[in-house]
């Protein structure tokens, strides 16, 4: 740390290990991706919403199997492409 500065804020998207926790001081705030989200949710709320959802429940497309639930859309890492699975019936769709 700088001579000129008494205390700091060290931010992650991830989360510290335990020798990090073990040797930080009282004067270095810790922020992991626990707190950073807490953070967003409590002074930026709207865009947060914004930012994980890009459609409203009302845009959601209806599932063509039960017609009652509808359709989320998920990445598959495995596959490498997109897909939907309903959030009542739980049925796999590839193109909707």
């Amino acid at each position: 740390m700088s001579d000129s500065y008494s205390h700091g804020i060290f931010v992650t998207t991830h989360y510290f290990t335990t020798p990090a926790l073990e040797e930080v001081s009282d004067n270095i705030i810790l922020v992991d991706r626990r707190i950073l989200h807490n953070l967003i949710a409590t002074y930026f709320p709207k865009e947060l919403a914004e930012t994980m959802y890009y459609q409203t429940l009302d845009e959601l497309k209806s599932c063509p199997n039960c017609n009652s639930g509808k359709l989320i859309k998920l990445y598959s890492k495995n596959k490498k492409m997109y897909y939907y699975v309903c959030e009542t019936c739980k049925g796999f769709h590839n193109n909707v």
